[in-house]
């Protein structure tokens, strides 16, 4: 587990791997990660790395679908 207690998960080509299969995100529970967003040609145009990471309550339907289903293990 990472720092905090909170599971670590990875992005890439084939989506969110968590690393901590263990955990089991709940409906109503604050999931926070950290990401970097690249365009195809890897240009970085977005990261939380060295900031606040995102943060969103899980299951109330306020991010983009595949991410909320991308972090359900």
């Amino acid at each position: 587990m990472g720092a905090g207690g909170l599971a670590e998960a990875e992005a890439g080509s084939e989506g969110i791997r968590n690393l901590d299969a263990t955990m089991r995100i709940q409906p109503g529970k604050v999931v926070t990660m950290d990401y970097t967003l690249r365009l195809e040609n890897g240009e970085e145009i977005e990261s939380t790395l060295g900031k606040s990471p995102f943060a969103f309550s899980y299951g109330e339907g306020t991010i983009i679908s595949g991410l909320e289903k991308g972090s359900r293990v």
